[in-house]
């Protein structure tokens, strides 16, 4: 997967950072993902220790974004969207990209460690947040990145 530019990156998150306020209080708000996870996933390669500092840059960028519409703190943003590129990338040199389900397990597992996180936050605000809520973001992002991390053609592969 090609890493994401930067012109392409800060546009689609500035856009992202305007419109999820009116996302998140639109009556399906509370079940959709996290988008600047989306985004960290998406973008960053799966072996982000190959470009280890657009990792980080993508990671503290879309951390401030994402803690400028939310009442989440920028440290407790950076603390989950990092864990979760590190989790996805460690579990991911371990399955195999072959198989759908095992693409998702990658997928949800990186997603466990931003919604953990914002549940603690929550807690601490004294907000109420269902479980349920937690559990479709972790199924949404397991799902984007099983579809996202298609493997290409065999003969393409440099693996073999």
């Amino acid at each position: 997967m090609k890493w994401v530019r930067w012109r392409v990156l800060l546009p689609v998150a500035l856009l992202i950072t305007v419109v999820a306020p009116a996302l998140r209080a639109s009556s399906l708000g509370q079940a959709l993902p996290d988008p600047w996870l989306l985004l960290a996933i998406g973008c960053v390669p799966a072996r982000a220790s190959d470009r280890l500092r657009y990792a980080v840059e993508v990671v503290l960028v879309l951390g401030v974004l994402r803690a400028s519409v939310s009442a989440v703190s920028p440290w407790s943003c950076w603390a989950g969207l990092a864990a979760a590129l590190f989790v996805r990338e460690r579990v991911h040199r371990h399955l195999s990209e072959e198989s759908f389900l095992l693409r998702f397990l990658v997928g949800a597992l990186a997603a466990l460690a931003p919604v953990l996180l914002d549940s603690l936050e929550a807690q601490r605000l004294g907000l109420e947040r269902a479980w349920t809520e937690s559990l479709l973001g972790v199924v949404w992002v397991g799902s984007f990145w099983a579809v996202v991390r298609r493997p290409g053609p065999r003969r393409l592969r440099l693996d073999r």
